[in-house]
């Protein structure tokens, strides 16, 4: 088990620890615990409790514990009132292409075109399938033919032009860097 996966069992049952707590229970030096509690915190595994643990003399120590899963409801209205703002306040068929361009750019973040296609489109589908995209494909004389369907889409966005728009640009970004 890695550190952080160790970590992150110790909050499961403590609940709550300092980097002290973590580096006294667990083995490790503080200077380990802090690369992982910073790369946690960052990724939003982990959040620093309101609540600083006072032992004695000096500056409290902070308290970190497991984040909570943003309740689903919550999501849900914010999602659809924010989408539904921004649909209505997109006044051209461009500023619609742009604003689905820009979503599909963020899910290729950080990939780039190293061997071939298939390579390219093996490596891509998994990523993608943590979003709900199911990615498929099938060589042809014309190259790679891409299909790309994401069904949570339609359910999280009210506008079907929209949902239908990410995947048309998401198909098009992957098309374009295996062309």
């Amino acid at each position: 088990m890695d550190t952080s996966a160790r970590i992150v069992s110790y909050l499961e049952t403590h609940s709550i620890a300092t980097v002290d707590q973590l580096s006294f229970a667990l083995s490790f030096t503080k200077a380990a615990i802090h690369y992982h509690i910073r790369k946690m915190l960052s990724a939003g595994v982990i959040v620093v409790s309101p609540d600083p643990y006072q032992d004695g003399a000096g500056r409290p120590a902070r308290v970190f514990m497991l984040a909570k899963p943003v309740p689903s409801l919550l999501s849900g209205i914010l999602l659809r009132v924010i989408s539904n703002h921004l649909i209505r306040s997109l006044k051209t068929e461009i500023e619609m292409e742009m604003l689905c361009g820009e979503i599909a750019a963020q899910f290729l973040l950080g990939f780039t075109h190293k061997g071939s296609s298939a390579a390219f489109l093996a490596d891509l589908t998994p990523e993608l399938e943590k979003s709900g995209f199911v990615l498929r494909w099938q060589a042809s004389a014309e190259g790679a033919d891409i299909r790309l369907f994401n069904d949570y889409l339609n359910a999280l966005l009210p506008d079907m032009d929209l949902s239908q728009g990410i995947v048309n640009a998401l198909r098009a970004a992957i098309q374009q860097k295996i062309a």
